[in-house]
C-alpha cells in the first residue's frame, strides 16, 4: 500500500505538491543570494491538461482513503496544500511572513533567493533590483500592482516607484521596475504566483476530489470538516505516529543562550511534558511546518530555542532551519500563554 500510494504521489502530484528537490532551470539562482535571471516558467500562463486534472483528482480521493485506512498521506506534503484544502483560492488574499516559509519548503532556491532580497539592499549601492513586475502575470498583480493614475504634481515619480508604476512620461508599456521601496510588494505577489496562481487549476482538482472523496464517506460529517484550518488537515493526514509522547519532542529541543536564572528552559518541559499527544503535533506544525518527527533521527535533527531578549512579544518559528526564537520571559504562566497563543494563531489563521 505505502509503494502503491508513493507511486500515486510522485505521478499525480508532480510539481503541484512536490517540493522542488533539484536545482531551478526557469532562470532563477541565486547569484550571491540575489534573484537573478530572467522570465520564469513558472510566470507563464499555466494550463493543465484534463488527463492531468484527472489524475490530480483522484489523488486528492487517495488522501482520504490514506486517511480513512490509517496509512497516512506523504509527509513531504507542503504546507501551502493543506491552506489551500482548507480555504481554496480564498486562501491567497493574503500574504505575510509564513507564505515565504511555505515558498522555502516548495522551491527552496526561490525561496532562498527572495529570503535574501528581503533582508538587503540591491547590489552595488543601487536602488534597483535588476527585475520587473512582468515577471508576474498581469491577472496575478491586480491586487496593488497596477500602474497609478498620472499626476501632474512633483510627488508623481516618487510615488510610482514606490508601488512599481511608471512615472509620469513614461511609455505606459515600460516595464515596472522592483526598487527598494516596492520589494515586498513584488515578494508578495511572486510567492503567491509560485505557490498557487501558476497552479490554480491543478490545485482545485485535488481539492474538489477530496472533499467529493469526504462527502461520500461521511455526508453528515463533511460539512463540518470543512471548518478544518490547514493545521487541523495537517495533523490529520500526516500523523502516522500515534505513539508520540512528549519526551519524544523533548529529546530533540536544544536551548542556546538561556541565563541559568532564566525561567524559558524548565517551562518549556513542563509545559511539554502537559500536551496530549494533539498538542504536541501542533507544537510540531507551528516549529517544523509537520506534525510528526522526522522517522529517521540518526542524523541529529534538533529544534533549536533560542533566546530572546526580554519582551512581551509571541515566539516565532523559522521552520526551514527548525529555529524556534522565544523571549526570556519573566514567568511560566507568561510562557504557556505566549506559547499556546503563538500555535493556536499559527493553526487558526491561513494565510499564503
Amino acid at each position: 500500500a505505502g509503494e502503491e500510494r508513493a507511486g500515486l504521489f510522485e505521478s499525480a502530484g508532480g510539481d503541484v505538491v512536490l517540493p522542488r528537490a533539484t536545482p531551478r532551470d526557469d532562470g532563477h539562482h541565486r547569484d550571491g543570494g540575489v534573484v537573478a535571471g530572467g522570465a520564469s516558467s513558472s510566470s507563464a500562463s499555466m494550463t493543465t491538461p484534463k488527463t492531468h486534472l484527472a489524475r490530480l483528482e483522484a489523488f486528492g480521493r487517495a488522501l482520504v482513503t490514506a486517511c480513512y485506512e490509517g496509512c497516512g498521506a506523504p509527509a513531504t506534503l507542503g504546507p501551502s496544500l493543506f491552506k489551500f484544502l482548507a480555504r481554496g483560492a480564498t486562501h491567497v488574499a493574503a500574504g505575510d511572513g509564513r507564505a515565504l516559509r511555505d515558498l522555502q519548503k516548495f522551491d527552496p532556491d526561490l525561496g532562498a533567493s527572495l529570503e535574501h532580497m528581503l533582508h538587503h539592499p540591491p547590489p552595488f549601492g543601487s536602488d534597483d533590483w535588476g527585475l520587473d513586475f512582468d515577471d508576474i502575470p498581469a491577472a496575478a498583480r491586480d491586487d496593488g500592482a497596477a500602474e497609478a493614475p498620472p499626476t501632474t504634481d512633483g510627488g508623481a515619480a516618487a510615488a510610482a516607484a514606490a508601488d512599481g508604476s511608471p512615472a509620469a512620461g513614461e511609455a505606459a508599456s515600460s516595464p515596472r521596475r522592483v526598487t527598494e521601496a516596492n520589494k515586498h510588494q513584488f515578494i508578495i505577489l511572486k510567492t503567491r504566483w509560485v505557490l498557487t496562481g501558476c497552479r490554480i487549476d491543478a490545485l482545485t482538482a485535488l481539492r474538489r476530489g477530496f472533499f467529493a472523496a469526504l462527502s461520500e464517506l461521511s455526508p453528515e460529517a463533511s460539512p463540518f470538516l470543512k471548518l478544518f484550518s490547514s493545521t487541523d488537515f495537517h495533523v490529520m493526514l500526516c500523523s502516522d505516529d500515534d505513539d508520540l509522547a512528549p519526551a519524544q519532542v523533548l529529546a530533540v529541543l536544544d536551548f542556546a543562550g538561556f541565563a541559568r536564572t532564566s525561567v524559558v528552559p524548565d517551562a518549556f518541559r513542563r509545559t511539554l511534558e502537559a500536551y496530549t499527544t494533539d498538542s504536541l503535533r501542533r507544537f510540531l506544525v507551528f516549529a517544523t511546518g509537520a506534525p510528526s518527527l522526522p522517522r529517521d533521527r540518526r542524523d541529529g535533527f534538533t529544534i533549536q530555542v533560542r533566546a530572546q531578549p526580554r519582551s512581551d512579544a509571541l515566539p516565532v518559528a523559522h521552520t526551514c532551519f527548525f529555529n524556534l526564537d522565544v523571549p526570556d520571559y519573566a514567568d511560566e504562566d507568561t510562557f504557556g500563554t505566549k506559547l499556546a497563543y503563538a500555535i493556536s494563531e499559527c493553526g487558526s489563521f491561513d494565510r499564503v
